[in-house]
């Protein structure tokens, strides 16, 4: 059976996620440090998921907790973020052509409700993997628990090379291109790019991102590091 961990971790790929009958925990936190004018910002964001294998083409994903905690210069705030689920399906092996697959995801916080779908593009050339992630987010924010009015849309494009230097190591990087929600035309949009690496153990594994901000609003992180810890079980 073949391996499917990360070898991103700013991108999907079609053959990533557990085996039919089998799951997976995943244990993401994603450090973002500093915006232009203030570089004592940082923020920790954390999730917390589990996978299952339903079918050979067909993952599902609980998403236990997402919360985060926040320094601004000294004055430290943890809040809970949300909760949620997601479904992807695998529509072509990329190990054949073009890998194809389709992700939806709905999240759901005390005053934010986030709906994700996501199209995922990939290629296996040799040792290589190339992948394109399609993502528009829709967001709805109101201002007392679980009434949600004010909507705005996301969109954002990832674009992903990963070489295997041998089985356990893989080596590669990725860009990213967002037009964040509150968005207007004439406004910066955000780009980030930056290396990252995976490494395989014994039905655990580790894949890490650094991104770093190319260009973009005031308000993006000037640097973002991502950690994802898997475990099958």
């Amino acid at each position: 059976m073949v391996r499917t961990d990360r070898r991103f971790t700013y991108l999907d790929e079609t053959l990533h996620g557990a085996h039919p009958g089998e799951c997976e925990m995943e244990n993401w936190v994603t450090w973002e440090r500093g915006v232009r004018g203030d570089s004592g910002l940082d923020n920790f964001a954390f999730k917390h998921e589990i996978e299952f294998g339903l079918s050979k083409d067909v993952v599902a994903a609980i998403d236990l907790v997402e919360w985060h905690t926040t320094d601004a210069n000294g004055d430290w705030t943890t809040k809970y973020d949300g909760t949620g689920g997601e479904l992807r399906f695998r529509l072509a092996d990329p190990r054949e052509g073009i890998g194809v697959a389709y992700k939806t995801e709905l999240g759901i916080g005390p005053r934010e409700l986030e709906w994700e779908n996501e199209l995922i593009l990939d290629r296996w050339l040799d040792r290589w993997i190339v992948a394109y992630n399609l993502k528009i987010e829709a967001e709805f924010e109101g201002d007392k628990t679980l009434e949600y009015e004010e909507g705005e849309v996301a969109v954002q494009q990832a674009l992903g090379a990963s070489y295997e230097v041998d089985p356990m190591l893989f080596l590669g990087a990725e860009f990213v291109y967002e037009i964040p929600p509150e968005w207007d035309w004439g406004d910066r949009q955000n780009f980030f790019i930056g290396p990252n690496f995976s490494f395989r153990g014994n039905e655990w594994a580790v894949t890490s991102t650094a991104l770093f901000l190319a260009d973009g609003e005031a308000t993006a992180p000037e640097f973002q590091l991502r950690l994802i810890v898997e475990f099958e079980f």
